[in-house]
């Protein structure tokens, strides 16, 4: 399971700007931001399966660990 600094390296090895995956997810840059600091536990469903499409990665992937 993806662990908050997951999603930085997941979109550093996809050569994505934290502005260019904000885009392709439609949120702001400061959303990416704060998903890579704090997790996407707070993430609407539809913009968490729209990050892991970006990233190339199964949904899954993304979720913390309890």
């Amino acid at each position: 399971m993806a662990t908050r600094n997951a999603i930085a390296r997941l979109r550093r090895e996809a050569g994505l700007s934290q502005y260019r995956l904000a885009v392709m997810v439609g949120v702001t840059e400061r959303t990416v931001w704060n998903w890579e600091r704090r997790g996407i536990a707070d993430a609407k469903y539809g913009a968490a399966k729209r990050l892991a499409r970006a990233l190339g990665v199964p949904m899954e992937d993304l979720e913390e660990e309890e």
